[in-house]
């Protein structure tokens, strides 16, 4: 453990030095407003209806946790320059953990937080599994269309709940009202950033 400690300072001392320390502060800057920005919003989504009161400690538990996967995957991982960060299909299971939740106050927000804990410490627990018994190829088993299908719904789901953080009601009902200014002014902006260049890439 000590060697291993001593050889990450020397090999952090010889990156601090060299020329390629600007760039990599510079791209890990960017990196990490972005995944700031991400994390915070995904938080709000996760404790938001009945959970709404209690936003801030969501936030904070979920900005906690991806510190501490950033920080495990920087210093343990095999791929240098690894980022970890939720997924927005685990953000919508996430979510809907919440919103089934049978509890109120507090107790909701506990009982949801420990559940949260949970399923993550068992999502690693499996990964460990897949990565220890070399299982990773069995994932190109999985048909093509059902990959894509998956993936545009993750997209489809995201755009729903993105508009509802908007303050838009997304049921297709109300999709004539979008253009109304009021509403307009709502959504237009975050769409509008959304199909940015800078976030496209």
């Amino acid at each position: 453990m000590t060697s291993a400690l001593r050889e990450f300072a020397t090999e952090l001392r010889t990156d601090i030095v060299s020329g390629k320390a600007t760039p990599a502060l510079s791209a890990g800057f960017t990196s990490g407003l972005g995944l700031l920005a991400a994390q915070v919003a995904f938080g709000a989504f996760i404790f938001s209806g009945p959970l709404a009161p209690y936003t801030s400690q969501g936030v904070g538990l979920v900005l906690f946790g991806n510190f501490a996967a950033c920080l495990l995957i920087a210093l343990a991982s095999g791929f240098r320059g690894a980022i970890a960060g939720l997924s927005p299909a685990l953000v919508i299971g996430m979510a809907l953990i919440g919103s089934t939740m049978a509890a109120e106050g507090h107790a909701l927000f506990v009982t949801t937080a420990v559940a949260l804990i949970i399923a993550a410490v068992a999502t690693g627990a499996f990964c460990l599994i897949i990565g220890q018994f070399r299982l990773a190829n069995v994932v190109r088993f999985i048909p093509y269309p059902v990959a894509g299908g998956f993936v545009a719904g993750i997209g489809g789901a995201v755009c729903i709940a993105a508009l509802s953080m908007m303050g838009v009601d997304p049921h297709w009902s109300e999709v004539p009202g979008f253009f109304d200014p009021d509403a307009l002014w709502k959504w237009a902006p975050g769409a509008a950033y959304t199909g940015s260049p800078s976030t496209c890439r």
